[in-house]
Order: structure tokens, then sequence, then C-alpha cells
């Protein structure tokens, strides 16, 4: 039912009434809201909580958000070794190019990729960790884990080619992430 589509897509209360009023304001005076409502709800719900994310680390990763759209189009979970090297290049290149004032961690680790003195599986695992810090899920033989119910990190040693990424339900719409269910 609509109310479990609102729930596997929210985190706290809070957002759950966000959401209704967005599925509301989709509505538009009607006296019904059907399944298209939800669905043009949950696009600028997603994409409201993506800006949101960006916002909130915005201190630690002014960024952030260049960086996530390596996420774009990718299935809900994936291996790590779906982000290619060409791909984590472009996303640098762009980001180092259009911006050579940055001096957040990430920025300066993009210079340091794309100057060839950071590997790239070294970079990867370094955003693949920040991803994590932010908010995506790691899967690796144990059970699915999101940082802020374990309350623990991901180590770059723990970053393998096995290890799977599921990215949050919220991002979905945002990031054109196809939902296998």
């Amino acid at each position: 039912p609509m109310s479990k589509f609102i729930t596997d897509r929210t985190e706290r209360p809070r957002d759950i009434i966000d959401f209704f009023n967005k599925c509301i304001l989709a509505g538009d005076n009607l006296s019904q809201l059907t399944s298209n409502e939800f669905k043009l709800a949950e696009g600028d719900y997603s994409r409201s909580r993506l800006k949101a994310l960006g916002d909130e680390w915005s201190a630690d990763y002014p960024n952030l958000l260049d960086y996530v759209l390596i996420l774009n189009k990718k299935p809900q979970t994936f291996k790590v070794n779906l982000i290619t090297e060409d791909q984590l290049s472009e996303i640098c290149l762009t980001n180092v190019a259009n911006k050579p004032e940055g001096s957040d961690s990430l920025h300066n680790l993009a210079n340091k990729y794309v100057d060839c003195d950071l590997h790239f599986k070294d970079f990867r695992n370094i955003l693949i960790q920040t991803f994590y810090k932010v908010g995506l899920k790691l899967e690796t033989h144990e059970k699915t884990s999101w940082v802020n119910e374990s309350g623990r990190s991901v180590s770059s040693a723990e970053i393998s080619e096995e290890i799977s990424l599921s990215i949050n339900k919220v991002y979905h719409r945002a990031l054109g992430i196809k939902n296998s269910n």
C-alpha cells in the first residue's frame, strides 16, 4: 500500500510528513490521491533530500553532490567495480577544472588523482567511504548495514571488488536508480 511506499523512502517521522505534504501538493486540490501523485511527489521529495544531504555535509564536503553524480543510473545495488576508472576520471577532471580553488578533502584528493599522485582504487575507496559516512549502505558477507544503524565507519581495507553498494531509496529518483522490486 501507499503507506509502505512512503515509509520505505523516508527515514524519520518529519520525513514522512514532508513526503506526504509533497503528495498533497502533487494532488493539486484532488479529493483523492492516485499512485501518479505519489510518484510525482517521490521525485520532488528525492531531489529535495539529495539537496539536503549536500547542505548537511557542506562544511566537510562542499562538493559532495558533484561526486554523487557517479551514482547516476546505477542499479540500486551494485558491485564496487561498476564504478570505473573512466567514470571516476571524468567526474574528477570536471570538478577540478570547474573549481580550481576547491579546498575540501575530496577536491584535494581529486586533484591528486588527476595529477596521477593517487591511484584510482585508492580514490574510489575514499569516495565509497565518504558515501557510506553520509548515508549509503555497504553489503559484505554480513548483513547490509547503514552507518547510522551500526555506528561504525568502513575502512579502506574492507572495500574490495566483491563489496556491494546499495543506494538509499530516498535518493533513487534523484539519481535515476531503477528499483528491482
